[in-house]
């Protein structure tokens, strides 16, 4: 079986959606106390190459014995 992914350049609105997301979830909860201020997500770069995809017919299996 094999899978082929056009990996185009996203959208300004897809990255400030992603900034936004990030940003949101790194600041979420209680931080230690070195991190004294936000993160913030100032660039975001997704590449130019489709990620390598693994596949297997036994992921997971040690959380479903």
């Amino acid at each position: 079986m094999s899978f082929t992914f056009n990996w185009p350049r996203f959208s300004d609105q897809f990255h400030y959606d992603a900034i936004q997301m990030l940003n949101t979830a790194l600041n979420k909860g209680n931080k230690p106390p070195i991190i004294a201020d936000k993160i913030e997500v100032v660039e975001l770069e997704m590449g130019t190459q489709v990620p390598t995809l693994s596949t297997s017919v036994h992921a997971f299996t040690e959380h479903y014995v």
